[in-house]
């Protein structure tokens, strides 16, 4: 565990585990139990609901343990369409609800999917008063590839828009408004994008450092 010594001696307060299907929720799950200041998200990709069937997408061990503090990655993506659209569409709805019994955030992915994430959302925000029962946010949009216009209303709902190191590009002029508009409201700094395309500006520890503190300081 010598690694998150580093990352702590580094200014990284909090590291959250992301699970993206069974096995790797599990390890999440077993990371964030034996070192403090790891979280764990549990949760299944839509690349791979149709790998997932009702029982284990529901039913973990991982859904259990009070070291998960959010559910994801869940989502859609209608990019690279590695499982079809109506079994990532069912897994999403079960996730939801997975989140709204446990009370927990959602970590979102939405390629090419808006049309119909947005209104899985919207209502999703209403059922749940447009808050965690503690007045936090919903959840945070991953990876956002959307518009303004789209970022405003996730936003309303209640979700924190993710801005990634593509912002830096000179053609990225829809992530570029997003950020100039929005994300002072409800601001996120991806952490993994270290493969994504970026334009020789990297994003600050400090930064880092910040975005963890607002999102992950409490583990209910």
């Amino acid at each position: 565990m010598r690694r998150f010594e580093r990352a702590h001696e580094a200014g990284v307060e909090l590291i959250l585990a992301l699970g993206v299907d069974a096995a790797s929720s599990r390890l999440a799950v077993a990371l964030a139990e034996r070192n403090e200041r790891v979280l764990a998200a549990a949760g299944v990709h839509p690349h791979d609901a149709q790998d997932a069937s009702e029982r284990s997408s529901m039913n973990w061990r991982s859904w259990r343990s009070t070291a998960v503090v959010m559910v994801g990655e869940i989502g859609l993506d209608y990019y690279r369409n590695l499982s079809p659209r109506d079994q990532q569409l069912r897994l999403l709805r079960r996730q939801l609800a997975t989140a709204a019994v446990r009370a927990s955030r959602s970590r979102c992915h939405a390629r090419e999917a808006h049309e119909d994430m947005m209104p899985l959302l919207e209502q999703w925000s209403r059922d749940m008063g447009g808050r965690l029962p503690d007045g936090r946010p919903l959840g945070v949009l991953h990876y956002f590839s959307g518009d303004a216009d789209k970022a405003r209303r996730y936003i309303e709902w209640g979700f924190v828009i993710s801005v990634h190191t593509s912002v830096t590009h000179p053609k990225a002029v829809l992530l570029q408004e997003v950020a100039a508009r929005h994300v002072h409201r409800a601001p996120g700094v991806e952490t993994d994008s270290r493969t994504a395309r970026r334009s020789g500006i990297a994003v600050s520890g400090t930064s880092r450092r910040t975005s963890a503190r607002r999102s992950l300081r409490s583990r209910s």
